[in-house]
């Protein structure tokens, strides 16, 4: 503490004597003297007794959660020492029972070559009688004495026994192999959930780096894996344009829904995206790259209403889409053939939007029955589990960890943030609210974005675009906010969530627009 006195405001070059600790604030407004304006500060020695208290607390979450994943790989290292200790000593039982078996035939073995070779050095009437019993068909001299039947059968017995033992070892180390490998997974898993708190990435700044006109009006943009690829709704037309570093050129118009595209999404692992329909469509349509080219493989047309967004999961083995006929499609994919496996049936109105968590165990959707539902997958199964109503419907919602996710109401001028700390109902962190620019926005298109490794949520709000950042301490703060010229505009963040692009539709030209190129620039933590 005593090297506080020498830390001094940038403002008035004043002792630093108190820390706003306020959300909305920037990190090189916290530090105040006495001289700057103040809101409820707090003390350096609070702060400081409260910045302990965090330490500790994060110390102890730390610990414990480490411990849930140490504590099943220390019981799965006994159990592998058990089933060695107790293969060790089976082999050892059979070892010795071959070993007995070896001396028993080895002793009956001489007995027999002895005796015959008694014969040849004592010739006595009896000797010779015995001889021409031996060598009468009646007891020929290679008849299997009672002893060689019984070495057989017990020898058959050994190895029986021998078989079983190895066929029991092997379905335990089969056993153990499958716990360690689901150890290992939850591992992994823990390892990405626990690095979604620590980013490794600090925001610096946004730049517009690339300008296109485009004339037709755009309701939904995406991106590929790896940034080199970007889609763009035309009209009921689907533009795909190669993305270099920022810039970009187009490659190829595609046609196949009849009505303005919407939804689009692409898969992380291979080169494939789905796309969804207007009001006059209603079509999810799946395309495939063959010979360079995108063309269409499938199209469903199971849902009675427009399809504003469209989910995948990471392995590409689920395909979720909703619609403005209330319902959720789950689909699923068979020999590159998407069949329809669950409908979700809870919403009384359109579903505007969908998200699903990290784990991919909860998915949250939100609509115009002014209500958030939360499903939960039990059994590979979605269930209905939670529904969370207000007095407005509900818009733009996405996961920003694990177990907490954040949307907006149509009326208000904040977004919230619901959290399932206890592992029983999400509930709202009255906290974390974030004011936004305007209470209403009548453009329901544009989902939020969240990328995990920047730690980086994309929240549109009328005009205004917000990038704000989760901070590892958990709390939201709106760190740049881009201005376009409409309501009416559309983007997405690329995977990598280094670049944003936005459709900015003009005030003056219906469906006259721009899509503008933003870079987001970050420094590595130390």
């Amino acid at each position: 503490m005593s090297q506080i006195s020498n830390v001094q405001c940038l403002e008035h070059f004043e002792q630093v004597q108190f820390l706003d600790l306020r959300q909305n604030i920037l990190k090189g407004d916290r530090a105040k003297c006495c001289k700057c304006q103040l809101i409820n500060p707090t003390y350096i020695e609070q702060a400081f007794q409260k910045w302990i208290q965090k330490t500790q607390d994060e110390i102890q979450y730390i610990y414990t959660e480490f411990q849930d994943y140490l504590n099943p790989l220390k019981l799965f290292q006994e159990q592998m020492r058990q089933t060695q200790k107790s293969f060790d000593q089976n082999c050892e039982h059979i070892i010795n029972e071959i070993d007995y078996l070896i001396r028993g035939i080895n002793y009956d073995k001489n007995q027999k070559i002895k005796y015959l070779q008694f014969f040849g050095e004592n010739i006595s009437l009896s000797i010779l009688q015995e001889m021409a019993e031996l060598m009468s068909e009646k007891a020929p001299i290679l008849k299997q004495s009672k002893r060689d039947v019984q070495l057989y059968i017990k020898l058959k017995l050994i190895i029986n026994f021998a078989k079983q033992v190895m066929i029991e070892q092997q379905n335990s180390v089969i056993q153990l192999v499958k716990q360690q490998q689901q150890a290992k997974e939850k591992i992994e898993t823990f390892k990405d959930i626990y690095l979604q708190h620590k980013s490794q990435y600090q925001y610096t700044e946004t730049k517009n780096i690339y300008n296109i006109k485009q004339f037709e009006v755009c309701r939904v943009i995406t991106f590929n894996k790896d940034d080199s690829i970007m889609l763009a709704g035309s009209n009921s037309d689907i533009k795909v344009w190669n993305f270099n570093n920022g810039k970009v050129t187009e490659n190829q118009t595609l046609t196949g829904h009849i009505d303005d595209v919407i939804s689009l999404t692409f898969s992380l692992n291979q080169d494939l995206f789905i796309s969804g329909g207007s009001w006059k469509d209603m079509k999810i349509i799946i395309w495939r790259k063959h010979n360079d080219l995108w063309k269409y493989t499938q199209i469903m047309d199971y849902h009675k209403g427009y399809v504003p967004q469209i989910l995948l999961n990471k392995n590409d083995s689920e395909l979720i889409s909703c619609s403005s006929d209330q319902t959720i499609i789950v689909w699923k994919t068979s020999l590159n053939v998407w069949k329809l496996e669950q409908k979700l049936a809870n919403h009384e109105g359109t579903i505007y939007g969908m998200s699903l968590n990290y784990s991919e165990n909860y998915l949250v959707s939100c609509g115009k029955d002014k209500s958030v539902i939360v499903w939960k997958k039990q059994n590979n199964i979605w269930k209905y589990y939670q529904k969370i109503t207000h007095d407005s419907y509900a818009f733009r919602i996405t996961f920003v960890d694990d177990d907490s996710f954040l949307f907006q109401l149509n009326n208000e001028g904040f977004i919230r943030l619901y959290s399932n700390q206890s592992q029983e109902k999400f509930q709202e962190s009255l906290e974390q609210r974030i004011t936004v620019q305007d209470k209403e926005d009548p453009w329901l298109l544009f989902p939020a974005f969240y990328n995990v490794e920047k730690k980086l949520v994309i929240q549109k709000q009328n005009q205004f675009v917000n990038l704000i950042i989760n901070q590892d301490n958990g709390t939201l703060n709106i760190v740049n906010t881009i201005q376009c010229e409409s309501h009416q505009n559309n983007g997405a963040l690329s995977k990598s969530g280094r670049f944003l692009a936005i459709w900015d539709s003009s005030p003056i030209m219906e469906g006259d627009g721009i899509i503008k190129i933003y870079e987001i620039v970050y420094s590595n933590r130390e």
